[in-house]
Formats: C-alpha cells, sequence, structure tokens
C-alpha cells in the first residue's frame, strides 16, 4: 500500500504540469481540467491498486486523458443548446399536402416530350429505366427529359407561388400569387 502511494506520489510531480497542460488546450475552464486530471490519476490509482502498472505510462497518461477529455465532452452535449445556425425550420407537412396537389396540374401543362416521362416517373414512381423501356426512349433521354421537365415544373410553381426555403432547400412555406396557372391548382 504504501509503495502505490508513494508511486502515484511520484507519477504526480512528474506528470501533473504537463498533463494539466495538455487538458488545457482542449478544456477552456480551468477548474474542469483540474478535474480531468484528477480523474486521470483516480484511474492510475484503481490500476495500481490491482498491480497492474500500465507498460509504458506515458503513452497511458495521454491516451486516458483523451478519453476523459472525449467523455466530458460527450456528457455536456445533452445540456448545450445548438448553435443558432444548425436549428433550422422543418417544413409542414400541410403545406407540403396542399403543394403537392398543384403538381399533377401542372405537370399535365408541360409540352409532352416532358409530361409523360414526368407523370410516369414522378406520379407513378416508376424508375427511370422502366420509364425508358415503356417510352422507347434511351435511359439518358428519359433522364434528361425529367431533369428538364423538374425545371420547367418549378417555373411553373414560381410563376403560381413565391416559396419559402430552409437552409436545406426544404420547401417551408409559401405564398400564393395572381396568376393563370393557379386557378388550375384548385381542381
Amino acid at each position: 500500500m504504501e509503495q502505490n502511494a508513494i508511486f502515484l506520489e511520484t507519477v504526480w510531480r512528474e506528470y501533473r504540469e504537463q498533463l494539466l497542460a495538455f487538458i488545457r488546450t482542449k478544456i477552456s475552464s480551468p477548474e474542469d481540467a483540474e478535474d480531468i486530471l484528477t480523474e486521470v490519476f483516480v484511474k492510475l490509482a484503481r490500476q495500481e491498486a490491482v498491480s497492474r502498472t500500465p507498460y509504458s505510462l506515458p503513452n497511458w497518461l495521454y491516451r486516458v486523458s483523451r478519453n476523459s477529455i472525449i467523455d466530458f465532452y460527450r456528457m455536456r452535449r445533452p445540456l448545450e443548446s445548438l448553435p443558432e445556425d444548425l436549428i433550422q425550420e422543418q417544413p409542414d407537412p400541410q403545406i407540403l399536402t396542399t403543394l403537392s396537389a398543384c403538381i399533377s396540374p401542372m405537370i399535365h401543362m408541360l409540352p409532352d416530350v416532358y409530361k409523360s416521362p414526368m407523370l410516369l416517373s414522378e406520379i407513378e414512381g416508376k424508375k427511370q429505366k422502366q420509364v425508358a423501356i415503356e417510352l422507347g426512349l434511351s435511359l439518358p433521354a428519359v433522364k434528361s427529359r425529367i431533369l428538364r421537365g423538374r425545371k420547367k415544373l418549378k417555373a411553373l410553381m414560381v410563376s403560381c407561388c413565391t416559396l419559402y426555403q430552409n437552409k436545406s432547400g426544404q420547401i417551408i412555406d409559401y405564398k400564393q400569387i395572381s396568376s393563370e396557372f393557379c386557378d388550375k391548382c384548385e381542381d
């Protein structure tokens, strides 16, 4: 028991300042850094109590310090609020339902070259390869028509409504504006 106390005191004197400096580079609060340092030495005392001195003491001390720092941040995470730039408005399901009712009539307003691929892929949910087979077109042609059809559909939507999006590009609100296309959405 006496040897363990002497060993721990020797290690404390030799490594305390170095470990504390290392911990302070990762932890801003001096009190928290001291707590982590104490925790590291408590773990070392437990190792010594079962007569298992770490093979490479300095490596062990730094590894345990690093793991204790990680644990410190994990324990604090639920208590900290998210930064404002991470908080985003979520789409209202009712808004999406209302706008979805406009999609089909607007797709029917597209030129035939875009309407058929869009109806099959976007409304019927068929894979683009299946759409290509049904329409007798190459897969790249179908992909191109669907892409162009989506752009034209977006242009129709924007001519009917002002769409408000969050930072992820999800529609979170809209405002209907006067347009010849809006009458067709309300059917």
